[in-house]
């Protein structure tokens, strides 16, 4: 069995006799280890030409052999670039300009909370700004990227999209201090909002559809910061609504729960995710493999959280081997429905030989 068959066969109610390795954020390796792995000019990363495209692709897919391959829409046909030393500049057709950095290791981030709360008008402008027909982000060539790279990979590798659920998409926006706020002190004001925000994550659901996703990875962040309550009332209905529809649409679904998950485990297993997937023990808490197996059971299929720096950055062979073995037992308890996966992206101090290892070797 190729990687391919092993992940898709985890779906499957008996499981998969040979698990499947994966690790998630593949664009945040990406910039970590463009120079060590794959060696072109930085600028490649982001040039629009497909043959370009898909020679890094290429490369990249044959550094880190996992299952899946990360997908996302492209830009416009008729963008050009032009590359200025340390940053670059995309030109749309319509005249617009987006510059672009070269990529720091380790990303470059900062944070400010915005200074005041936006009406509902705002809000909905923010959701909706970005949202077109079908036929204009196909006939525009939105999509012609990720689908030469399902072209060119889709018979070895599983297609992977990226959704954010509708309540961490608000929470992002808003910022997480004028979220809470507004959740203890105007409530309708959340519930109202969240409704505009569905309005990006329906538009978002039809675009990673256009672009060949197989598997979506449904990021919700910050989640264990709400209480059981408001969780099943805001959170849940949501992605609820994301899981149905991409089920009728023949795309699985990964739930990944950023933090601890313990509070709400039960509603989790509600949601209709076809899978889900945690972080690993740290920030002051743990997320045991083990015990998440003998929750879920085999309901739903359970992605591994090796530890991305204690094991796989800073581990000897010894500690990676002893692990993997940890993670496989915690598979097999899930009633063989398990893919192994990394518990948050692989630490940029970690050796590409390392991840290799992780992905290639037989433990």
């Amino acid at each position: 069995m190729n990687g391919q068959e092993k992940f898709l066969a985890a779906f499957e109610q008996g499981g998969t006799p040979e698990f499947a390795r994966m690790m998630p954020y593949g664009l945040i390796v990406l910039r970590d280890f463009w120079d060590r792995v794959i060696g072109f000019p930085w600028y490649e990363q982001f040039d629009l030409d497909i043959n370009t495209f898909l020679r890094w692709r290429k490369k990249y897919s044959e550094a880190f052999p996992q299952c899946l391959m990360e997908i996302y829409p492209g830009e416009p046909r008729g963008t050009t670039s032009k590359v200025f030393g340390n940053y670059m500049e995309w030109t749309y057709p319509d005249g617009r300009v987006h510059r672009i950095n070269k990529p720091f290791v380790g990303g470059d981030f900062h944070y400010k909370v915005p200074e005041k709360i936006p009406t509902l008008e705002q809000v909905e402008a923010h959701f909706t700004q970005y949202i077109m027909t079908p036929e204009k982000f196909l006939s525009a060539g939105y999509a012609d990227q990720p689908l030469a790279a399902k072209k060119a990979f889709g018979q070895e590798r599983v297609m992977k999209g990226h959704l954010s659920s509708t309540a961490w998409r608000l929470l992002s926006f808003l910022s997480p201090e004028h979220f809470f706020m507004l959740l203890h002190d105007n409530r309708e004001f959340i519930k109202k909002a969240l409704e505009l925000s569905w309005l990006q994550t329906e538009w978002e659901i039809e675009r990673v559809q256009m672009t060949g996703a197989e598997v979506i990875w449904l990021e919700e962040c910050m989640a264990d910061m709400i209480s059981p309550a408001d969780y099943r009332e805001l959170f849940v209905p949501y992605l609820q609504r994301m899981t149905e529809i991409l089920r009728s649409k023949n795309i699985r679904s990964i739930h990944y729960f950023c933090g601890k998950p313990d509070q709400h485990l039960e509603d989790i297993m509600k949601i209709g995710s076809d899978a889900v997937s945690f972080e690993e023990g740290k920030k002051n808490f743990g997320n045991d493999i083990m015990s998440l197996a003998e929750y879920i059971d085999g309901r739903k299929v359970l992605l591994g959280n090796l530890d991305a720096y204690s094991v796989l950055e800073i581990g000897n062979d010894d500690v990676l081997r002893q692990a993997m073995e940890y993670q496989k037992q915690a598979g097999k308890r899930n009633k063989n429905r398990f893919v192994y996966s990394i518990g948050s992206p692989p630490t940029p101090d970690t050796t590409p030989e390392r991840l290799y290892n992780y992905f290639a070797r037989d433990f």
